[in-house]
């Protein structure tokens, strides 16, 4: 979910049930609910069409929000992966879908000593991060280590094709580590997690237009196993992290807390970065 300055709470409703066994509920659609935390009433609900989020197969994920012009953007973190766009004026929304969206099937996940292979953590396009302007979607497979740019142009503009908004993806980046969420401060930074690194990556001034620079911001071996969801308090000007070691609960679900290691008895933690930092949205 994503909050904006407007207490406008903008909700992903996954709608597929049980999706982890073998026989999901594909009955509900996916949907984005809108809800005015202030006026404590519901701003708008969309179902999104078959055509857009497949009901049989979707993960709707992540999601990012262009105030000033009312746009959502979606990732989709199943199949082959894809970024939904969604215009809240109009009540449309429409797919992308491409190689960019797709995992790289030749990684091979090392975490903690432990080489987990290339098919344990098969996610496609998860993180996503929005400009401070509006103008560019950055996002990442989770199982790869590219990161793509995609003006935002593109994707509000439903007579292009999947082909045609290819042809404007531009790959920025091969990341320190395969990562999980995405970050945009207010003043363009971009931050992702580390998976196999344990640890949180900063970008300054990410721009399409010139090499950009990763650097290691913050890591602990131990208690940042699979940094995950990252927010921003935008009055104390910190940023927030949960880590869930969640590549445990896939690979070794009875040990998920029972490591005999005491040091990984906590799978859940969040972490809070006062770095003076706020969210995208209150950046121009």
């Amino acid at each position: 979910m994503e909050i904006d300055p407007r207490g406008w709470m903008w909700i992903i409703d996954v709608g597929r049930l049980y999706i982890a066994t073998p026989t999901p509920d594909n009955s509900s659609p996916p949907k984005i609910i809108i809800y005015d935390l202030n006026a404590n009433q519901t701003v708008k609900s969309y179902a999104f069409p078959n055509e857009v989020a497949p009901y049989n197969s979707s993960f709707l994920n992540d999601i990012v929000v262009d105030v000033d012009r009312n746009w959502a953007y979606i990732s989709d973190a199943n199949g082959p992966g894809g970024i939904i766009a969604y215009d809240f004026t109009r009540n449309l929304s429409r797919r992308f879908s491409g190689v960019s969206t797709r995992i790289n099937p030749s990684l091979a996940f090392i975490i903690d000593s432990v080489n987990y292979g290339t098919q344990n953590f098969t996610t496609p396009s998860d993180g996503i991060a929005l400009t401070p302007d509006g103008n560019e979607l950055y996002y990442c497979a989770l199982h790869s280590l590219d990161l793509f740019v995609v003006p935002t142009s593109a994707l509000m503009n439903f007579s292009l094709t999947w082909q045609q908004i290819s042809q404007e993806v531009v790959k920025v980046i091969e990341k320190d580590s395969p990562s999980d969420g995405l970050a945009m401060t207010s003043n363009g930074d971009l931050i992702y997690g580390g998976l196999t690194t344990s640890a949180v990556y900063r970008i300054n001034r990410i721009s399409s237009m010139q090499p950009p620079v990763s650097a290691e911001a913050y890591s602990n071996s131990v208690t940042m196993q699979w940094v995950d969801t990252f927010a921003f308090d935008d009055e104390e000007g910190s940023i927030l992290w949960t880590t869930n070691q969640l590549f445990r609960y896939f690979t070794t679900p009875t040990n998920f807390v029972s490591s005999a290691n005491n040091n990984y008895r906590i799978p859940m933690r969040i972490f809070s970065w006062k770095t003076g930092d706020r969210s995208y949205m209150f950046g121009k």
